[in-house]
């Protein structure tokens, strides 16, 4: 599956709130050995958050900039938003604090 493909299908069942869908196509993705871009993070991020999936949403965040990428600055709002609302506050005094480093550069 070609990569534009793949983030299309992604942005639709996340739109939808199919994750479970948008997950395998980027199971399959990895498994094609294609580097997903930090749009395709973000969509994911931000579908998981809908969803109320919040650790899968850390999980994705915590990936994303492992690979060296920062989330796109809604991304990040919408996830520490989340994650507080999910009193998960360590997780999202993680990605705060992340975020405040990154913007000092």
């Amino acid at each position: 599956m070609e990569l534009k493909s793949a983030i299309a299908l992604i942005k639709g069942f996340c739109m939808k709130g199919l994750m479970n869908e948008a997950d395998k196509v980027f199971d399959k993705m990895l498994q094609r050995k294609q580097a997903p871009t930090e749009v395709v993070y973000n969509v994911l991020i931000h579908g998981h958050c809908k969803g109320g999936n919040l650790r899968k949403s850390f999980k994705l965040y915590k990936e994303v900039v492992s690979h060296g990428y920062m989330p796109h600055t809604a991304t990040i709002i919408a996830l520490v938003k989340e994650l507080v609302k999910g009193e998960m506050t360590v997780e999202s005094s993680e990605v705060a604090n992340k975020q405040l480093c990154v913007e000092k550069l």
